[in-house]
């Protein structure tokens, strides 16, 4: 007695949802291979990879931004602008003075939750300050001098 083997092209379409994390299975059930004709087909199964991005790490429904602020604007505040994943200008405005381990959050900003999509995570900036790579004496005169009674 021999096997028969058959081909039959099937496809299915997969809509992928904001917020999906990694590893999110999606079942076709039914649609997988079918060892003979007279058998149950098997069920498809995706499961979702996502790929890192080049501006954001996420965190659950957070998304991280990491900030590089020259040593002058961490002591004097600055603002700029963060473009979101759906392509807005984000204005992101510090007003305190940036420590290492400083953040700013931007509440709502982050990714939308696959069950509720109108709730959002926030966005979490996490800053990396610059410091300069050489100062001449005057300059650090002028520093010592500006710092001397603030501490």
């Amino acid at each position: 007695m021999g096997t028969k083997s058959y081909e039959d092209d099937n496809y299915v379409t997969i809509d992928v949802k904001a917020g999906w994390k990694d590893g999110t299975k999606i079942t076709f059930y039914g649609e997988g291979d079918q060892l003979s004709p007279m058998a149950q087909p098997g069920d498809l199964v995706f499961k979702v990879k996502t790929k890192t991005h080049d501006r954001f790490l996420r965190d659950a429904n957070h998304l991280i931004y990491k900030c590089p602020v020259p040593l002058d604007k961490a002591l004097t505040g600055f603002q700029f602008i963060v473009k979101s994943l759906d392509n807005r200008d984000i204005n992101v405005r510090v007003d305190d003075i940036v420590t290492p381990k400083s953040r700013k959050i931007v509440a709502k900003e982050g990714m939308p939750s696959s069950k509720y999509p109108s709730m959002k995570g926030d966005l979490i900036v996490e800053f990396d300050i610059v410091f300069p790579k050489s100062l001449t004496s005057e300059k650090k005169k002028i520093i010592r001098e500006t710092l001397a009674n603030t501490f």
